[in-house]
């Protein structure tokens, strides 16, 4: 039985899950087979892991029916029955704990059978519980909200024109048609984004399609009559669904620095009324916006900093597990070192690495400990931790081996980067998923730090005057390289 699905979703069942599912399956209106009470009662003595010897067909058998001999058929049933069992208790435990969902079927089910006081009463309650004001508050998703709110409304009106045309109000067709257009152009918003944060995260392209299509319509200037309308239902609302535009905007090829600022700066001005779950995505939106626009005016690694210290003020930087990953915190490490912020990489060691259970947890420190050490000026001891750091992805490979050329510089170690620098298309080669754009930057920043290692051995006024300027016009080089060039003049 270890292979089987039933046993497959019994493993994700916590202690309470497992109490909760026993009461269920004992319940006959949806379960009559006692023998499948009786076979989950056997396996759950196994858990948590459920690996025992214990749990073959063979051997569970002999306890369910000791003075039987061994049937395959029967087994078979009886684990495909308990199955079902398990899907269908997590089906309704996953309705159970999404009310908006039980509340649109329960609706849904008073229109079908029919009852129109009490359709007409939950209708009410749910748009004076449900108002968009009071998003903020609910703990739910805006994407949900809407599709929600706008199925609430449609069914209020198709039935009120079959029950009474009467009360059939002109308002709740405006409602439910407006609230339909905010969900459609907040779930295409958010799939545009994705779309092209995937084309600059790996080698991809992505492709004309329908989406991409529409999107170029509403840019046209069907947007702005879209939030016209929109603004005339719900100012809220309004104010919200320009934020998802101004999303897409800051992406777009065409996209220029005005547009991200312009985006940036909406959301943190919403970021008060935004709900929690909305914000994160938002300030999500602002560090992606910067990173593919690419412009040498928007500081990347300020902005995701930027974007973290938010996240703590308004405590929504974990996930709802209570933990932020590895990989999460990595990112926040890079970025913080580039602007020589290690007062926040201290900080997330603190708060959050030492309290995680991440596998990673250990690795994720030591990177830590490697930026403690270049704050206090210890490469050497730098340099030994970058060495025995296991990197768990392509792109930990990648910035561990920056930290490492920075080391070298600051120790002088020029024949070591030189070493470096000749096996860096090596490694690049060996992995080619890197994106374009990556590729070039990562070459462009060992091209820079040679020159800089040039300048520093044998100064040259000209040579200077032209690294100097290409170094401080762009607010993405890290911060440690915009000082050592300034430094190359002082001490020339």
């Amino acid at each position: 039985m270890q292979k089987s699905t039933a046993l497959e979703i019994i493993r994700t069942f916590t202690s309470d899950d497992s109490a909760r599912f026993e009461d269920f399956i004992k319940s006959p209106y949806f379960n009559k087979n006692s023998n499948v009470i009786r076979l989950f009662v056997l396996v759950k003595k196994y858990s948590p892991d459920y690996n025992s010897q214990e749990l073959e067909k063979e051997k569970l058998w002999g306890k369910l029916f000791p003075d039987k001999p061994f049937n395959y058929g029967t087994m078979k049933n009886l684990i495909f029955e308990l199955k079902k069992l398990t899907a269908k208790y997590i089906t309704v435990h996953e309705l159970e704990s999404n009310k908006l969902e039980e509340e649109k079927i329960l609706v849904r089910a008073l229109g079908i059978r029919n009852i129109p006081r009490f359709f007409i009463s939950k209708v009410h309650e749910i748009e004076k519980k449900y108002r968009f004001e009071k998003l903020t508050n609910l703990k739910i998703e805006t994407e949900d909200y809407l599709a929600f709110m706008f199925l609430i409304k449609y069914m209020k009106h198709a039935y009120l024109r079959v029950y009474d045309s009467k009360l059939a109000r002109n308002e709740d067709l405006q409602a439910y048609t407006t609230l339909m257009i905010c969900s459609f152009i907040r779930t295409a918003t958010s799939f545009y984004n994705n779309i092209m944060v995937q084309s600059l995260e790996i080698n991809f392209q992505p492709e004309k399609n329908a989406l991409l299509s529409f999107v170029n319509i509403l840019k046209e200037g069907a947007m702005d009559e879209i939030l016209k309308a929109v603004n005339e239902y719900s100012t809220p609302a309004g104010k919200y669904i320009n934020l998802c535009w101004l999303r897409v905007k800051a992406i777009m090829k065409d996209a220029v620095a005005e547009d991200f600022y312009e985006f940036r700066n909406a959301v943190y001005n919403e970021a008060g009324t935004l709900p929690a779950l909305e914000l994160k995505g938002f300030l999500s939106g602002v560090v992606n916006a910067a990173n593919m626009l690419n412009s040498p005016e928007i500081n990347v690694s300020k902005e995701r900093v930027d974007s973290l210290k938010l996240r703590m003020r308004r405590k929504i930087l974990t996930h709802d597990d209570g933990r932020i990953y590895a990989l999460e915190l990595l990112q926040y490490f890079w970025s913080a070192g580039n602007i020589n912020d290690f007062a926040i990489i201290e900080k997330l060691c603190k708060d959050y690495v030492a309290k995680s259970n991440d596998v990673n947890k250990d690795n994720v420190l030591k990177c830590g400990e490697i930026f403690f050490k270049i704050r206090d000026e210890k490469y050497n001891q730098a340099l030994e931790l970058i060495s025995i750091v296991t990197p768990e992805t392509f792109m930990m490979k990648v910035h561990l081996r920056m930290l490492k050329v920075r080391c070298f510089f600051k120790t002088g170690e020029y024949e070591s980067f030189l070493y470096e620098k000749d096996s860096l298309n090596h490694f690049l080669k060996s992995n080619k998923s890197l994106s374009e754009k990556n590729i070039n930057q990562l070459k462009d920043f060992f091209e820079k730090v040679n020159r800089l290692f040039r300048l520093k051995r044998n100064f040259d006024d000209i040579e200077f005057k032209i690294l100097r300027d290409e170094l401080l016009s762009n607010k993405n080089y890290p911060v440690w390289m915009r000082d050592e060039v300034l430094k190359s003049w002082k001490t020339r």
